[in-house]
């Protein structure tokens, strides 16, 4: 089963970072898409066991009520199997305490008790994993007002550059480009040299 978390970290948004946490995105989401997908099978494939158990639960109760009643019917001397008489509401009396059929009643009631809390446990991971995917996609979307915030120039930029990994930053090339052009165009004085 696929452990819940608290995931806040990873939603976590650094506005001077916004260029990782948009590169980063994609994968957060098809991380979390994968698993929404694994726990909905899981789900599936719970429900599927589910009903499988109920059909074989009503099949080996049935069986051992037949196996039991023709026991009971089919005997010449019923005080020798513990029944007081042969009729149609003590011989199931005597089928509803007889040791197998409750035995067999337990066991199934165990059986279906423990395969219905892992079917409660998968859906609530499928719960769980749709409100992180979700979250995820209010994420994307906070990003998108964020980077739009930066573009309108409503942030100033950190003090200090980050490091960055090379290739990380695509407007790294074109400033520099820029700035080049700045310092060619001033002559040794500082001043901009004119052109005809």
């Amino acid at each position: 089963m696929v452990e819940e978390k608290d995931f806040s970290e990873e939603l976590a948004i650094d506005p001077y970072t916004l260029e990782e946490d948009c590169l980063q995105q994609p994968g957060l989401y098809r991380k979390y898409s994968l698993l929404f997908e694994e726990a909905q099978v899981t789900l599936h494939q719970k429900e599927e066991q589910l009903s499988i158990l109920k059909t074989e639960t009503k099949d080996d109760l049935e069986r051992t009520y037949a196996e039991l009643y023709n026991q009971a019917v089919g005997s010449k001397e019923p005080e020798t199997i513990g029944l007081v008489k042969s009729t149609v509401d003590a011989v199931k009396s005597w089928i509803m305490t007889h040791k197998e059929y409750i035995a067999a009643q337990d066991y199934w009631n165990t059986e279906r008790e423990r395969l219905y809390n892992e079917y409660l446990e998968a859906r609530s991971a499928v719960g769980w994993f749709r409100s992180a995917l979700e979250s995820i996609k209010q994420r994307r979307d906070q990003l998108g007002n964020l980077v739009q915030l930066w573009h309108d120039q409503y942030y100033v930029g950190p003090p200090l550059p980050r490091d960055i990994p090379a290739g990380k930053r695509y407007g790294d090339r074109q400033r520099e480009a820029g700035t080049n052009q700045q310092r060619a165009g001033l002559n040794k004085d500082g001043k901009r040299t004119r052109t005809a």
